[in-house]
Order: C-alpha cells, then sequence, then structure tokens
C-alpha cells in the first residue's frame, strides 16, 4: 500500500499496525494503478475521558495536505477512522466495499466501521490549490482543522540567585500553542530585597526585580493521557533597581542585563481549555553587574546562576 502511518498515542491505544490491517481490509484489491500517490498520515490519539478520545490527523498526498481533529469513544472507534479516512483517500469506493468484505467482517463482527466521527466534523475549503472532484486527496483538503490555540498564563515563581534573598514573585504570558510546539512572551514582578552595607551599620540597599523572557518548548506525552513534559529555552532581559537607606545622601543605581535560560515542566491538563503547569528553570547571565552604591561601595553582584520554579495555569484563548 502507498501509505506511511505514525501513530502516537498512550500504551493503552497502540495503533499503526491495527490501522494498516483496517486499510488493507477496506481496500482489499481495489488500489487503482494510477492513483499510487503516496500517502503519509501522522495521528496523535490522546484519551480524554472513559469513553471520549480526541485525534489530532495529519495527511499528506502528493502536494496537497491537511488536518482533522476527531472525538470518537474509543481506542478502536479511533483506529477505525483514521483507517476509513486513509482509505477513501486512495479509492473513494474504499468504504462501501469494507462494509460487505467478509475479512472486515471477521475482523471487528461486532462493531462495523463507522463513518459517524468523519461526518461530525465542521469542514472548509482551502482558499488555493483546490483539487479537481475526481481527485481522491480533496478529502483531506476539504477539511483542513486548525491545532493552534492562543493561551495565557498565570503564574507564582520563587527565585534564588537573581537578588540577594530568596525571592516571590508573579508572571503573566502569552503564547500560541501547536501541535507539541509552542513559544509564550512571559512577564514578571518580583517582591523587594534588602542587602545590608559591608562597612555601615545599618545602612545597606533594597532591590526590586522585572523581568521578561521568551520561550520556545517542545511537548513531549506521557503515558498518562492528559500529562505531557515541556522542555524550554530562549532569552531574558532583566532590569534590577536598587536604592540606598541608612544613609544622610541616598543613592541608586539600575541595570538592564541579559541571561538564557532553560526549564523543563510537567503540564496536565484539568479539563478542555485549562491546564496546570509546574516548572524548574535555569539561568546563566551573560552579564553579572555589580551594584557600587553612592556613600555605600560595592553591595551585590548576582549569582554566576540563578534557579527559579514556578507553579500556574494556561487558558485557551481560542
Amino acid at each position: 500500500m502507498p501509505v506511511e502511518l505514525t501513530w502516537q498515542g498512550p500504551e493503552a491505544c497502540p495503533g499503526a499496525d491495527a490501522t494498516l490491517a483496517e486499510i488493507r481490509a477496506m481496500l482489499g484489491n481495489r488500489v487503482p494503478a494510477d492513483k499510487a500517490t503516496r500517502v503519509t498520515v501522522f495521528v496523535i490519539a490522546q484519551q480524554m475521558d472513559t469513553n471520549r478520545w480526541s485525534l489530532q490527523v495529519t495527511t499528506t498526498s502528493g502536494r496537497f495536505s491537511g488536518e482533522r481533529s476527531l472525538q470518537v469513544e474509543s481506542c478502536d472507534e479511533a483506529r477505525r477512522a483514521v483507517a476509513l479516512l486513509v482509505a477513501l483517500m486512495i479509492d473513494p469506493d474504499a468504504h462501501g466495499g469494507a462494509m460487505g468484505s467478509g475479512d472486515a467482517q471477521t475482523t471487528h463482527p461486532q462493531q462495523p466501521v463507522a463513518p459517524a466521527p468523519l461526518r461530525a466534523l465542521p469542514t472548509q475549503n482551502l482558499p488555493t490549490q483546490k483539487p479537481p472532484p475526481s481527485d481522491p486527496s480533496v478529502v483531506v483538503a476539504a477539511a483542513p482543522a486548525s491545532t493552534q490555540h492562543g493561551f495565557v498564563g498565570l503564574g507564582l515563581g520563587v527565585d534564588h540567585g537573581t537578588l540577594p534573598a530568596v525571592d516571590f514573585g508573579l508572571s503573566l504570558g502569552l503564547g500560541i500553542r501547536a501541535r507539541r510546539w509552542s513559544t509564550a512572551a512571559r512577564l514578571s514582578g518580583w517582591s523587594p530585597k534588602s542587602e545590608p552595607s559591608h562597612y555601615l551599620s545599618g545602612a545597606g540597599a533594597k532591590f526590586g526585580l522585572y523581568d521578561a523572557e521568551l520561550a520556545g518548548c517542545g511537548a513531549f506525552l506521557l503515558g498518562l493521557s492528559r500529562s505531557s513534559v515541556q522542555v524550554c529555552a530562549g532569552p531574558r532581559a532583566y532590569l534590577t533597581h536598587s536604592s540606598s537607606y541608612g544613609i544622610s545622601n541616598p543613592g541608586s543605581a539600575t541595570n538592564i542585563s541579559w541571561g538564557l535560560f532553560a526549564e523543563s515542566a510537567f503540564r496536565v491538563v484539568l479539563r478542555e481549555g485549562l491546564a496546570l503547569r509546574l516548572a524548574l528553570q535555569g539561568l546563566i547571565p551573560l552579564q553579572r553587574p555589580q551594584f557600587a552604591i553612592r556613600d555605600l561601595g560595592f553591595i551585590y553582584q548576582q549569582n554566576p546562576f540563578a534557579q527559579r520554579v514556578t507553579l500556574g495555569t494556561e487558558f485557551d484563548l481560542w
């Protein structure tokens, strides 16, 4: 068969071999010689609850490609829905033949192949490169489904190594997620911290911190249907402001610095459109400014490595 299929899902729902067997049963010997364009299929299967599975199906045939989102009740229905989609791309008459095929009935005597999950999908015609009706790849191009989601994230964080002491802060982020990849811009504000002077008793400086970062992330699905691990990295800019106290002539200093961070996060979907995220992050500063304030001298220099833990939620915007 001119099919290359990749199936990604939990261990409880292996799909590649079984789906290929379904496609063979539906096609039988009806693969037309003049319709031998290779079909590439990528499937992501996730169990949303006991009787609900979510599928993201990406198909490519020649110069046409498209995506579908399917909702089915079981892993078996998920495999049959994908098999039916691919079989129709190769031979538009495959479904009718599969319903009457002895092999197909033997394979699933109590659960015949049903196209209901496909009919329930919203469809939208592509604006360009519309194939002729006789081309089987029209099945793909006629029903693309966007897998991009905009989201907003809110979080509480603990930072160690950027300011003189362990610090607490709030973060706000906006991002876009597509399949297993996402990017987000985040802003954070942190509570002020004080550092006493090494030379004058009762004097010192108070430090405030604000930072902005751009994160690119890749996700890896776990055996649990609603959870994943994200690995992120990117640049961060942080503004540190210090002002002295305990002296007759107070001074201040402000510095903008840069660094690179890496992050690993555990993300679990609580319900559709809402997720909980726990992240552990490390920062290597590209600059380590020294803070020396008038009449106090040297006060503080940022650590060569900073750590941060954040717990927050993500809400889908669309």
